[in-house]
């Protein structure tokens, strides 16, 4: 399953963005609306190239957004514990998810500072699903 980004965003939708083109901030919302959802499958090429020349072309206005709190910080923390004790220690190894990881490690840990980031990333346990 592929995500444009793991998280979601509050914008500040006032602000003005000097020396930049005027779209980035007329396009601000739709970027916000659909950037940080999985995309939907009959769209997944247009919704990447869409994705990615806005954050290309529109650095600055990304600088505006703040990701929000979650609503519950423990459930938030335990679901992504794995992901970030197998990502964070090392999110440069990624390769082309490189970027997505190095935005995830400190926004995970704004959010759960008592979480220790290991030496070593630690890899996924495997899930075992019982069928009765």
């Amino acid at each position: 399953m592929y995500y444009i980004f793991a998280f979601l965003i509050f914008v500040k939708f006032s602000v003005a963005v000097e020396d930049e083109d005027e779209s980035c901030n007329s396009l601000l919302q739709e970027f916000t609306a659909i950037c940080f959802r999985a995309p939907p499958k009959n769209a997944l090429a247009e919704t990447q190239a869409f994705c990615q020349a806005f954050r290309d072309g529109c650095k600055k206005t990304l600088l505006i957004v703040e990701p929000p709190k979650p609503a519950d910080p423990a459930k938030y923390c335990a679901k992504h514990r794995e992901r970030f004790r197998y990502v964070c220690p090392d999110p440069t190894r990624l390769g082309k998810y490189s970027e997505v990881a190095i935005e995830f490690c400190p926004r995970y840990q704004s959010f759960c500072p008592d979480e220790p980031l290991p030496a070593k990333p630690e890899p996924f346990k495997e899930k075992v699903i019982f069928n009765f």
